[in-house]
């Protein structure tokens, strides 16, 4: 077989656009109200300025983060609301509301080469299909006395290098639908032996192709939690609105499926997705590709340099010259674009076997180092990549049989000598003005001029701030350096311009830096999984009845006071019965508070302790105590003070983050020394903009930054910390206006529907009454008839 040579066929072309998939209703089952806007009737008072965009997140109460988000306009001249992101349109033709994505956000590794994750039952599937493999492949060869098995010498040297091991019986041992390379593999060994058998298998492989898209061992790496935050760092390091992706040789076992799924239900960017396949890879350049037709009329060819994302899927192992290989696939990629690439790094022998049967043209045989002329192992693989002008961003291992690498193709210039490091040295903002000052130098300065912000202080809210300032002027030419270790022992890196640990990090000129105990990587949103057996635990006893428990807001607010009387009567649903309400204002209605709930047996008390204070936070816990051990905290103070950065002062940044940050700080502190024991809750209610980002949010990105680090935290060291997205009151007053607006839509069509399919039915009983009458008619009339002939023949007898 010939070097590689790009010969390809568009099979498809996909535009994905964002969230367009229905979700499960039965996700916010257990929201409570005020989140999911439950039966809430209240309108929300519209102004002149109405054509105005929300950010609202909701979440699910369990440990961790939960996110639960959309963004929406509200047109009050076409009273609709239009949704984007996790909601593409409220105002859908076929009437029904599509469900918001429920995903947690954490911290993902770069690189992780532990395969923990993965069971033991991996390695004895794979050990058992190459087993069994072996065992009938040794029979094969013993009865093929005219050579019909394809690439025979080859399948005999892997017999002699292995030892004889009992053959185990696949069909009672993985019979599941994840075994699919079990069942393929049984099918293969039941054909009989006769010429031309190459065809017959490969065509037996592609019919099991939807099989191999599920199987545990063949897309062990393909899962949610590995593939997404790979998809969505190229997202986030693509200058362009849209992805464009070109999988080579997508035949079976292809990423498409799994890339599509994750593009059309969570990527934040548009994604134009073909699969190209090649015949032999040779000697034609990479420009001769023919990929960009189905998206653009105007481009008969896929030209160097414009594809953003390329994945190779099991192709470069079966080139006889990986490194001309992979220049040529370079020529393809934009500079700073990224390769996806899937390799066989383990159980050689079992992939040997299955693809020297399936390849219908002659098994290359190469004279370098690798394994059976072929393969590699991950380290090798690494250092090759290297050699090829490319940095691994992204690795993932199972350990048994395959790795994932995400590739970055290196830019041209030295992106070290053009950087601007900012310190953000404490939470107290005495450094923003000198950083509004540098953002507006970075404007006027040449665009490849990069503003790297750097934190040390694990609790810094950079990430937020992050976000949210990327949606403004400077965009993609600001990244983060984000020191973030949850232990105190774990090493500290230096960065500077000349330090190493820096020029590595410019060298990938990726956004998100983010140093934890000892490993890079980035806070991306994971998919939570929604199966059934999450609905046996018993979600209606989550709280102790003989512990008291503390929600701290601003009672204040009309519509902080609703959400948090809504969050008080959830808690009360679930077997709560002490309610300590804290606000540092009094509250106007404060007998009401407490009255709805008097003759119940419930307790609700309210306190004006203001516990951004330590002695306020002391006085508060002291009180709870009275009540019972204080079993939970929730913290829905939220403050909003919104504009451009530029705009922004350090007072404007206090006058939001101080009382949410110093409420979480002073609040871990007293519960760490007094109630470690009794304390179920630690809560706090934050924003999705500090995950996704919203341009004019720097300030309240950052303050929901920081109370994330500190449940973080209170999480390493194994106490409740938890940090949930929930919208603001008036976002959810909104939609559930629409929602009931399209209740009531329903319900008129339904009654219509009703009344007219009455009608249908009245009018066909009439008509077949009269059908029944007509016969009876036609009946009696034959009667007659037959009666008078009768007769006749009587009397002319």
């Amino acid at each position: 077989m010939n070097s590689m040579n790009v010969t390809p066929i568009i099979k498809n072309t996909v535009n994905v656009f964002k969230n367009e998939e229905n979700q499960d209703s039965s996700i916010n089952a257990e929201l409570p109200q005020f989140i999911c806007g439950g039966n809430t009737k209240a309108v929300s008072n519209k102004t002149a300025s109405d054509n105005k965009d929300y950010l609202g997140e909701t979440s699910n109460f369990d440990k961790g983060m939960r996110v639960f988000d959309f963004s929406a306009s509200f047109d009050s001249a076409t009273k609709k609301m239009t949704c984007r992101k996790s909601l593409e349109n409220l105002q859908h033709s076929n009437g029904q509301m599509q469900m918001p994505l429920l995903e947690e956000y954490r911290f993902v590794p770069y690189i992780e080469h532990s395969a923990a994750a993965f069971s033991e039952s991996l390695q004895q599937y794979a050990s058992d299909c190459f087993d069994y493999t072996l065992k009938n492949l040794e029979e094969w060869i013993m009865k093929d006395e005219h050579d019909h098995v394809p690439n025979k010498e080859i399948l005999i040297d892997v017999l002699a290098s292995q030892r004889s091991r009992a053959s185990k019986d696949l069909a009672n041992l993985h019979s599941g639908p994840n075994c699919g390379l079990a069942k393929a593999i049984q099918e293969l060994f039941r054909l009989p032996l006769y010429n031309r058998m190459s065809g017959k298998i490969y065509e037996l492989l592609n019919e099991y192709e939807d099989v191999f898209y599920s199987d545990k061992l063949l897309s062990s790496l393909h899962s949610v939690e590995i593939l997404k935050p790979c998809i969505d760092i190229v997202a986030e390091n693509t200058a362009t609105e849209n992805v464009f992706a070109v999988e080579i040789g997508g035949t079976h076992d292809a990423m498409r499926r799994h890339v599509m799924s994750i593009a059309t239900k969570a990527l934040s960017k548009s994604m134009i997705y073909s699969v190209v396949e090649t015949s032999s890879i040779a000697e034609n350049p990479p420009c001769a590709l023919t990929g960009r037709q189905a998206v653009n009329a105007s481009e008969s060819s896929l030209i160097e340099q414009s594809v953003d994302l390329l994945i190779l899927n099991h192709i470069l192992h079966k080139q006889e010259d990986i490194e001309k290989a992979l220049v040529k696939f370079s020529k393809l990629v934009k500079h700073g674009g990224f390769l996806l690439v899937k390799e066989v790094t383990g159980t050689f022998p079992l992939c040997l076997v299955l693809e020297a049967l399936s390849e219908r043209e002659t098994y290359p045989r190469t004279r370098d180092t690798r394994i059976f002329g072929r393969y590699l192992h991950g380290s090798s693989w690494s250092k090759l990549f290297s050699q090829c002008g490319f940095d691994v961003i992204y690795e993932r291992c199972d350990g048994v049989f395959a790795t994932l690498y995400l590739l970055r193709k290196r830019l041209n210039k030295n992106t070290s000598s053009n950087s601007v490091i900012f310190h953000m040295k404490d939470l107290h903002f005495s450094w923003l003005e000198a950083l509004v000052a540098k953002v507006g130098m970075i404007e006027k300065t040449h665009q490849e001029t990069r503003l790297w912000l750097v934190a040390k202080k694990e609790t810094s809210g950079l990430v937020g701030f992050l976000q949210c300032l990327r949606l403004e002027t400077i965009g993609d030419r600001v990244k983060g350096i984000f020191i973030s270790n949850l232990k105190t022992s774990s090493h500290i890196p230096h960065i500077s311009t000349n330090s190493l640990d820096f020029q590595n990090i410019a060298q990938k000129d990726l956004v998100q830096n983010v140093y934890r105990d000892g490993t890079w990587g980035c806070f991306r949103h994971i998919p939570i999984c929604t199966d059934s057996h999450n609905g046996q635990i018993n979600t209606q006893a989550l709280f102790d009845a003989g512990k008291s428990y503390v929600i701290v807001t601003e009672t204040d607010r009309q519509d902080k006071l609703e959400q948090c009387l809504k969050l008080i009567q959830w808690m009360l649903d679930r077997k709560a019965q002490k309610i300590l309400l804290c606000s540092k204002e009094k509250a106007k209605d404060k007998p009401k508070l407490v009255q709805r709930w008097q003759g119940t047996g419930v307790q609700v008390e309210v306190s004006t302790y203001d516990v951004t204070t330590v002695d306020g936070a002391w006085g508060l816990v002291n009180q709870a105590h009275r009540l019972g051990p204080l079993g939970g905290v929730f913290n829905l103070i939220s403050i909003s003070h919104f504009g451009l950065f530029r705009n922004q002062t350090r007072e404007s940044f206090q006058e939001v983050s101080d009382p949410k940050v110093h409420s979480t700080v002073n609040l871990d502190h007293v519960t760490r020394a007094l109630c470690r024991e009794s304390l179920d809750w630690f809560v706090v209610f934050s924003s999705a903009t500090c995950g996704r980002g919203k341009a004019g949010h720097t300030n309240y990105g950052f303050c929901n930054s920081v109370v994330e680090r500190i449940c973080e935290k209170r999480q390493a060291d194994k106490l409740p910390g938890s940090r949930y997205h929930c919208p603001e009151m008036k976002m959810i007053l909104t939609i559930e206006v629409v929602i009931m607006k399209k209740k009531k839509k329903k319900k008129k069509k339904k009654k219509k529907k009703k009344k007219k399919k009455k009608k249908k039915k009245k009018e066909e009983k009439k008509k077949m009454k009269k059908k029944k009458k007509k016969k009876k008619k036609k009946k009696k009339k034959k009667k007659k008839k037959k009666k008078k002939k009768k007769k006749k023949k009587k009397r002319q007898l």
